[in-house]
């Protein structure tokens, strides 16, 4: 299954109530019946407090059946959580990882690694006790505003609470639950005051709803991320595109792409769907044409360059691709991604000979095997010097980055001149420090 990027919006609490513990769902309705007795009473229908009450009711009805334990938390912190011991244990395989499944009577705990991993509620009183408890805040906030620093940290409370449900059922391999979840998330975040909503949850609930094969579903949930501007709009485009693409709706998706590269050149996943879409159409030049219209456009712009130098390393057309990557740092000497790419295309060329040797037939020839030699060193010699520069003008972190792949390079060359192995002598003592 395809990771995801699950982004909470708070951090985890590692102390855990001092009244927590599993309870089962008739006992949790008694106390949440209670409460909602009172706020259906219309003498209370103005009272802020009989809402908030309300609103604590089904959050806790959610928490004694779950122990609010929570995805990250390790089998010491859940155990303080639970204040119960498992009923039953089993080892399960998630996404092809060993898992420890610890079943007790309210809720399945799943650890890998001894970390949790998965929380799956079994028996919940009111499965959207989490909304219901959201609902029960935004009533009292309209009643109360001065109300607003408590409800602000309820409604994030249970914002999270969804975030994690949804990365759950994520890993637990229920991609509909997980979907609705993180939808369910992004629609109480945007009901904290002065929030604009958790843009990563809207993005996983597009994501995995397309995951799922939902695609109308998905499409509508990209839509929301690019009509609010959130910082993931780029990638938004290629998926909505993708979902298009599955709807067989050929001009939204060509359309979409095209809206998104004109406000994101640089996004990888738009730059591949236009070349999937050129590939299919038949037209080759469908995504040099649109980058010419944007370097005319903006012609300082060393990303468009280095973007078209992307495309051509796509296609495998190498030495257009130099070309194209070294215009963008002519145009800025400065723009190291231009060095980096290039050296970058190289060391992957390498790799892909490398496969390709390994996999001829036993029969091959001597003189073939030396030919790819020939192109594989080639290659190694042309990453080199792209690379230094990239190394010589990045920033520590950028130097660590690309400093094992020099050492590598070295390594490999190290046996075909001095220089190179002084090199590697040198990345050596570089990974030591």
């Amino acid at each position: 299954m395809k990771r995801i990027l699950l982004v909470a919006s708070a951090l985890l609490m590692l102390v855990p109530f001092a009244n927590a513990q599993l309870k089962s769902s008739a006992d949790v309705k008694k106390y949440v019946e209670s409460a909602k007795a009172k706020a259906d009473n219309p003498k209370n229908a103005t009272k802020p407090a009989v809402w908030m009450k309300l609103g604590e009711a089904y959050y806790k009805a959610y928490t004694d059946a779950t122990g609010d334990v929570q995805i990250g938390h390790d089998e010491t912190n859940a155990s303080l959580f639970l204040q119960a011991k498992p009923t039953s244990q089993e080892m399960v395989v998630l996404d092809g990882v060993q898992t420890v499944k610890n079943v007790y009577k309210t809720v399945n705990i799943y650890y890998q690694n001894g970390i949790v991993c998965a929380v799956e509620p079994t028996d919940l009183a009111y499965p959207d006790a989490l909304d219901l408890a959201a609902e029960a805040y935004a009533k009292a906030l309209t009643l109360d505003p001065k109300k607003e620093e408590d409800i602000r940290a309820a409604l994030t409370r249970i914002a999270d609470r969804l975030n994690y449900s949804g990365s759950s059922w994520y890993t637990l391999g229920n991609l509909y639950r997980s979907s609705v979840d993180f939808e369910k998330s992004y629609k109480v975040s945007k009901m904290i005051p002065g929030g604009k909503g958790d843009a990563n949850a809207l993005y996983n609930a597009g994501l995995t709803a397309s995951m799922v094969g939902d695609y109308n579903r998905g499409a509508g949930l990209f839509q929301m991320v690019i009509d609010e501007k959130f910082d993931n709009t780029a990638d938004a485009y290629a998926r909505l595109a993708d979902c298009y693409d599955h709807l067989g709706k050929a001009e939204e998706q060509k359309a979409t792409l095209e809206a998104g590269f004109a406000q994101f050149p640089e996004n990888e996943n738009i730059l591949l769907g236009l070349i999937n879409l050129s590939m299919k159409e038949g037209d080759p030049d469908y995504v040099l044409k649109l980058l010419a219209q944007a370097k005319e456009m903006d012609p300082a712009n060393a990303s468009l360059w280095y973007v078209e130098g992307n495309m051509y390393a796509k296609i495998k057309e190498y030495d257009k691709a130099v070309e194209s990557y070294r215009k963008s740092v002519e145009i800025d000497p400065e723009y190291i991604f231009g060095y980096y790419a290039e050296g970058l295309m190289w060391a992957t060329r390498y790799d892909e000979l490398n496969d390709e040797v390994t996999n001829l037939p036993v029969t091959t020839p001597y003189a073939t095997y030396k030919k790819y030699d020939a192109m594989m060193e080639e290659a190694l010699i042309k990453a080199v010097d792209p690379l230094e520069a990239a190394f010589e003008k990045g920033d520590k972190a950028f130097k660590d980055a690309i400093a094992p792949m020099l050492r590598t390079i070295y390594y490999k060359l190290s046996d075909s001149g001095e220089n190179y192995k002084a090199r590697y002598e040198f990345f050596e003592a570089y990974a030591a420090e």
